[in-house]
């Protein structure tokens, strides 16, 4: 259940800094900056997010989309338990929803993602359910399934929007929670998932990727933002990420980065603010992330 709220008051956050940022480009003047420089800066952004090709939102198959929904099921009521991994037998689960979770492992062997994350399709939460799910139907023995779910997260946590590596660095954790509880020691691929600062720095930085997603779906879907706004919104990204580029961070290090860059109490000010403020409580849980997960394979 604690993971669950912290993944609803994640989603909560993330959609007070796009409400944060869409109100700030409402506002903004009309005077675009020079596109070679905006280019320049934009194509460093890309660099940042560390992934070449496609990002964002995760694209399934039949029987996993945005009209998915978590059924009522008492035998999953037992996952919820603080740090509990319960051994859930499949027969207490609908066909379908076991399906669902087949399903999901397969994407992972050839993770697809979409262009876009304007829209992450199918929602965080349903995947949070599934992962989790999976991993209390997997026995001792089921070290491949457990690895599965590990791929799962890894794609989500390389590729996806700040929403979605949360939703993977939850399922990194799982899979932590799930060796420790059934007695199997931490394999390669596993001691190897630890979140990192980096990790962190880049996932930031496709979130501002998706935020310019976002801003471009709405210059096409109804012309309520002028293209200069984009414009100055990917100017804003790369000087908010730009200080957080050094050479291996640690989150101490990066703590004191994510500043304040208010410029005399202007909307503009107030709004940077508030989006770096909720990039430092981003920061925090990651930092937590990798304390507990160090914790559960013993680092």
């Amino acid at each position: 259940m604690r993971s669950t709220r912290g993944l609803v008051i994640t989603i909560a956050a993330l959609g007070l800094i796009g409400l944060g940022a869409w109100y700030w480009i409402s506002r903004r003047g009309l005077q675009a900056p020079p596109a070679v420089e905006v280019a320049e800066k934009w194509a460093q952004v890309l660099s940042w997010t560390g992934v070449e090709g496609a990002l964002g939102r995760p694209v399934f198959t039949r029987g996993l989309d945005h009209k998915t929904r978590t059924p009522h099921v008492p035998a999953l009521a037992q996952i919820d338990a603080p740090g509990s991994m319960p051994l859930i037998g499949t027969d207490a689960l609908p066909a379908d929803y076991l399906g669902q979770i087949d399903m999901l492992l397969a994407w992972g062997d050839q993770p697809h993602f979409e262009g876009t994350c304007a829209d992450d399709g199918v929602g965080p939460l349903v995947l949070h359910d599934r992962l989790r799910a999976a991993l209390a139907i997997a026995g001792p023995a089921d070290v491949d399934r457990a690895q599965a779910v590990l791929a799962v997260a890894r794609a989500l946590r390389q590729r996806g929007s700040l929403i979605m590596t949360f939703v993977g660095l939850q399922a990194t954790l799982g899979v932590a929670r799930w060796a420790k509880a059934r007695g199997v020691p931490a394999w390669p691929e596993l001691r190897a998932a630890k979140p990192s600062p980096a990790g962190f720095v880049q996932a930031v930085a496709r979130e501002a990727v998706c935020s310019d997603a976002l801003i471009a779906r709405s210059m096409v879907d109804d012309g309520a933002v002028p293209a200069v706004l984009r414009l100055r919104w990917q100017v804003h990204a790369y000087q908010s990420l730009a200080p957080l580029q050094v050479a291996d961070p640690t989150f101490a290090t990066l703590r004191p980065l994510i500043k304040t860059a208010s410029d005399g109490g202007t909307v503009e000010g107030a709004m940077l603010e508030a989006i770096e403020v909720n990039r430092g409580a981003m920061l925090e849980k990651f930092e937590k992330a990798a304390v507990d997960f160090a914790a559960l394979v013993g680092e």
